[in-house]
């Protein structure tokens, strides 16, 4: 692991689609996270949950904070 980042997202949030620069691995420290990514894949991850975005074309993907809690996550970056 090269980085921890903790970040956060209001409530209400919404990115535009977006490519990591680096592989990802998430987790929801708390709030509701919606990931959508493309194959109009969604995924919905409350605190615990834990997600990968790896660094590919492929990869794209739009992050949501669901409900009215900001979202917080712990990003590691390999």
């Amino acid at each position: 692991c090269k980085l921890v980042v903790f970040v956060e997202f209001p409530a209400g949030f919404k990115s535009g689609k977006r490519v990591p620069d680096q592989d990802q691995l998430a987790v929801v420290l708390s709030g509701s996270l919606r990931i959508s990514a493309p194959g109009n894949e969604e995924t919905l991850l409350g605190p615990g949950g834990i997600f990968r975005l790896p660094q590919a074309a492929s990869s794209t993907h739009t992050l949501e904070a669901i409900g009215p809690e900001a979202v917080r996550l712990m990003v590691l970056q390999a």
